[in-house]
């Protein structure tokens, strides 16, 4: 399990109303599917400067430390 993952424990009653406990990962719902610049380079991977930058944000709120994505 990474750091920057958040997990939560849940349980929930099964079809056969047997209670089962697991551990989720919260899905935050991310809007965008973004790689690490570096990385797409290493790749290959074409690349395009976006007309309007994009502000990250971490699951907390606070903003993240690599900053905008342009």
């Amino acid at each position: 399990i990474f750091e920057t993952e958040t997990h939560l424990d849940v349980g929930y009653e099964s079809k056969h109303n047997q209670i089962v406990e697991t551990t989720a990962l919260l899905d935050t719902g991310a809007g965008g599917k973004f790689i690490d610049q570096n990385y797409a380079r290493k790749m290959g991977f074409p690349t395009r400067t976006l007309e309007k930058s994009v502000q990250v944000r971490n699951v907390d709120g606070t903003l993240n430390k690599k900053g905008t994505i342009t």
